[in-house]
């Protein structure tokens, strides 16, 4: 019975080693963590992919950690996420086993069902993660991001309220993390969801996120933001200093070939009731705008006519604003029944 016990104790203490033992990473999978997370994916995918013959001899810790740095640098890379297979296989062994990074797999699984369009478990397992991360400082630089993608899955069911505070708890962390770049998405996101209804805060972040783009010398960034700052004082009723960003937008060094200046320039002449001006700017939204660009405009050149009598151009221009509203609709009616679904499963 003794040598019995004494068989027990040794294999007691085996378990316990086994448990506290710490597992050899490859010295490529920092190198390749390093990379995903500053920007340069292709080169940690390269480097994965140079390891990965010796797959076969690796234990399943090991084995596990090289697919979530794979699906990490993927998804870094822009690479499109059609099934949610490889991430729930990933997270399964991350859950069983409560590894360290159990709560990247959430952030990740979160990653996987914004791009599936299934926001209600997207919002799920980012929660699962942040809850995770707020315990560990070294997880800011994440939870930064899962705080931004939590503020934009609300912002886009146009939940204002709920947003608005996810995305100031991520420019906290960024301030933080002296992450000037992602400062400048944030206050611009923050800009446009005040737009719904606070104009005055929406230029005040718009001024934030210009004076950090300026300081950056992103010159591209700097004029998309004037431009959306100029938009925002035309709505307050700042038309000269709507004039004078919009005119610091067109003689800039470079050309962006954005259609949305013709549509902040147009709402200018419309608010100062130039209609010569309005007409010509509206033919330019229709010639080079977006969809629903080219659907405000067709449908205000139909007022215009009215308005001057112009009786065959106004129908030519109500019967091209009531096709694109048609195509509207149809978008509008399909998008909501792919939410209504992805709220049920």
């Amino acid at each position: 019975m003794k040598n019995l016990g004494f068989i027990f104790l040794i294999a007691a203490v085996a378990v316990l080693a086994g448990c506290t033992m710490r597992v050899e990473y490859p010295a490529a999978f920092i190198v390749a963590d390093s990379l995903a997370d500053h920007h340069e994916p292709q080169k940690a995918l390269a480097l994965l992919d140079s390891v990965a013959s010796d797959a076969e001899n690796w234990s399943q810790p090991v084995q596990m950690r090289y697919a979530l740095l794979k699906y990490k640098a993927e998804d870094k890379a822009y690479m499109p996420i059609t099934s949610d297979s490889a991430i729930l296989s990933i997270l399964q062994y991350y859950e069983r086993t409560q590894e360290e990074w159990l709560p990247e797999a959430y952030y990740y699984a979160g990653r996987t069902y914004t791009e599936l369009g299934d926001s209600p478990r997207a919002l799920d397992y980012f929660q699962q993660a942040a809850t995770l991360m707020e315990k560990d400082a070294r997880w800011n630089f994440v939870l930064a991001r899962i705080y931004s993608n939590m503020a934009t899955l609300f912002s886009t069911h146009k939940l204002v309220n709920e947003s608005i505070p996810y995305y100031h708890k991520a420019r906290t962390l960024f301030l933080q993390l002296q992450d000037s770049s992602s400062l400048v998405n944030i206050y611009t996101s923050i800009a446009g969801e005040y737009r719904h209804e606070n104009w005055d805060s929406a230029a005040y972040y718009y001024d934030l996120a210009t004076s950090i783009a300026s300081a950056l010398n992103d010159t591209v960034w700097y004029l998309n933001l004037i431009k959306d700052k100029a938009g925002a004082f035309v709505i307050l009723g700042k038309f000269e200093d709507a004039r004078m960003l919009i005119s610091e937008y067109n003689n800039a060094p470079i050309s962006l070939k954005s259609g949305d200046i013709y549509s902040v320039t147009a709402r200018l002449y419309d608010s100062l009731q130039i209609e010569d001006s309005l007409e010509y700017y509206l033919y330019k939204m229709i010639g080079n705008g977006n969809f629903y660009a080219q659907l405000k405009a067709s449908g205000r050149l139909a007022e215009l006519y009215t308005k001057q009598r112009k009786n065959n151009l106004a129908a030519s221009f109500m019967a091209q604003y009531q096709a694109l509203l048609d195509s509207a609709d149809l978008f509008h009616n399909s998008q909501m029944l792919l939410d209504m679904q992805s709220t049920y499963n």
